[in-house]
């Protein structure tokens, strides 16, 4: 199978993923989700339209923990690798996980 191809079904699979949200969106089940959870988010993401749906799941998650980068897009890992290391491990810490 060539990488385009791969691409290609790669692209399509993410399309009928989000298209199947918009039929079954998961948000009124978003309190089924029991463990500690640590949302991150962009104010600048441009691919989702801002922090907006990680407000949302921050508000429907119970025992949720959200952090907006300012100056951030989508990519946070990429973009602040460090600062989002850094919050993954206190994360963890505050959980007793490390």
């Amino acid at each position: 199978m060539s990488k385009e191809s791969v691409n290609r079904r790669g692209f399509e699979l993410v399309c009928r993923v989000f298209g199947s949200m918009r039929q079954q969106p998961f948000t009124p089940r978003l309190n089924w989700i029991t463990p500690p959870t640590l949302i991150l988010a962009g104010a600048n993401d441009e691919a989702t339209g801002g922090p907006g749906g990680s407000v949302i799941m921050s508000r429907r998650i119970p025992n949720s923990k959200l952090k907006i980068f300012d100056d951030g897009g989508h990519g946070m890992i990429r973009e602040r690798p460090r600062e989002v290391q850094q919050l993954v491990v206190e994360f963890c810490n505050e959980q007793g996980v490390i």
